[in-house]
């Protein structure tokens, strides 16, 4: 009897560990925090703001108006995406677009090389948002110099769009050609995920 009761037990309790395991994933999952930063841009009077919402492997920019948090985790998650969107993925070192092959139906990433500057660091300083940062400046193949204002107190090398790959997070960036000139004014902690396919066939342009 005793030898019955234990064989009905054990897949019982297998059941209830695997169970556990799964709610336990599922919160680790579902609970997972993404930084946002918000950024204004000076050289528009529309009140234009621009966000990058990154995790450890990928950062995502994001054009929009003044949209609310849940907008944005929409968009990261990949629910919602009623503005342009690029990504930088640490996995391929790249700028990147993860975008619909129209002739195969298929999602396909597209990775762009050509945004893989090579920064000029310059010890020149300044503080924003109580951050020190420090200049950097890229001249591209278009002719515009990029400038960047970076901080090492966030080590993520995320900027806006092309601005990545430096030692610290970009809070401030300028592109003659883009015309642009971005500033953070907000850095903040939100409950999402960033949903970015890692399987899919990769192109380079």
């Amino acid at each position: 009897m005793k030898n019955l009761a234990k064989r009905k037990i054990r897949p019982c309790l297998k059941k209830c560990i695997i169970l556990s395991i799964y709610i336990i994933t599922s919160l680790l999952v579902n609970g997972q925090q993404i930084s946002c930063v918000i950024y204004t841009n000076l050289t528009r009077e529309d009140n234009l703001k621009s966000y990058l919402v990154y995790n450890d492997s990928v950062a995502m920019s994001i054009f929009g108006f003044d949209l609310n948090q849940k907008i944005v985790i929409s968009i990261a998650e990949g629910k919602n995406a009623p503005v342009h969107k690029s990504y930088f993925s640490k996995k391929y070192n790249s700028f990147c677009y993860w975008k619909q092959n129209k002739r195969k139906s298929k999602s396909v990433i597209l990775l762009d090389t050509t945004k893989n500057y090579k920064w000029i660091l310059i010890d020149t300083f300044k503080t924003i948002m109580n951050y020190n940062c420090k200049l950097a400046y890229h001249v591209s193949s278009k002719q515009d110099t990029l400038v960047a204002w970076y901080t090492t107190e966030i080590l993520h090398g995320y900027g806006f769009y092309e601005f990545n790959g430096l030692p610290g997070l970009v809070l401030e960036s300028i592109s003659q050609v883009m015309n642009w000139h971005l500033v953070a004014t907000k850095i903040e902690k939100i409950d999402g995920q960033i949903y970015f396919p890692t399987n899919l066939k990769v192109y380079y342009y």
